[in-house]
């Protein structure tokens, strides 16, 4: 009975590690280190570097397979982010996703949701041996679903891995976006928008501009009245010019 008990204790144990919200061991080692360079062709067949630490944040999610229910869902839910949310707009946030389909495969999914952003194919698993993405679900799924976030420096910040959730990940990564924004402004005070000039309280100090100063603060000249003569005064100044 004691054996009975411990296997089902860690078969228990193993299952919630794969349905929890945590990375695996060899993931949660890349967290705080700087992410790594990748170079996969697009669905178009071109080759896309993905560089981090260039000043955007970069969302980088791998999932199993395109056209999948799941997968599906979580393509789009990440291609209607990206087109009604602030924080996902491509001025300041990358969002790339990998899976193992071919260029082929990617290409027809990528037209027929109308992806918004790279999709990459990783039939040879290059970045998932780079990112450390093994298989999910007791190996039923090729690809764990795993969602990384890396901030504008380059840095791994979280991962989140949960195969069936599909549901979770764009939401997680909203609040992650959410809390970029927050730090990068708290360091960068300037990139905060200026409040609008109505919204400020007058002050009654005024200030006198030049054009309003009077030409001199010294006081006006007086005049001098003039001396009232007498007659013989009057008659005496006649004589003397004449």
């Amino acid at each position: 009975m004691l054996g009975v008990s411990v296997l089902i204790h860690t078969h228990a144990h193993y299952i919630l590690n794969k349905l929890s919200f945590f990375p695996n061991h060899h993931m949660s080692e890349l967290i705080g280190k700087p992410a790594p360079v990748l170079s996969l062709p697009t669905s178009n067949g071109d080759i896309f570097t993905l560089t981090p630490g260039k000043g955007k944040s970069i969302v980088l999610f791998f999932y199993p397979k395109s056209g999948s229910w799941g997968c599906t869902r979580e393509v789009c839910q990440f291609r209607d982010a990206v087109a009604e949310k602030p924080t996902f707009n491509a001025d300041h946030t990358q969002v790339v996703g990998i899976s193992p389909d071919s260029v082929a495969n990617q290409k027809a999914f990528v037209e027929r949701h109308q992806v918004n952003y790279p999709i990459l194919s990783d039939e040879q698993g290059e970045a998932r041996n780079i990112y450390g993405i093994g298989k999910a679900l007791w190996g039923i799924a090729a690809v764990a679903r795993t969602t990384f976030i890396i901030d504008s420096n380059g840095i791994i910040r979280d991962v989140l891995d949960t195969t069936l959730n599909y549901n979770a990940h764009s939401k997680w990564v909203s609040k992650w976006l959410d809390q970029l924004e927050a730090e990068a402004k708290a360091t960068h005070p300037e990139t905060i928008e200026p409040r609008d000039p109505a919204s400020i309280p007058a002050t009654t100090e005024l200030t006198e501009s030049p054009a309003e100063a009077p030409a001199s603060t010294a006081a006006p000249a007086t005049t001098k009245s003039p001396t009232r003569q007498s007659p013989e005064q009057a008659a005496s100044s006649i004589r003397l010019v004449s």
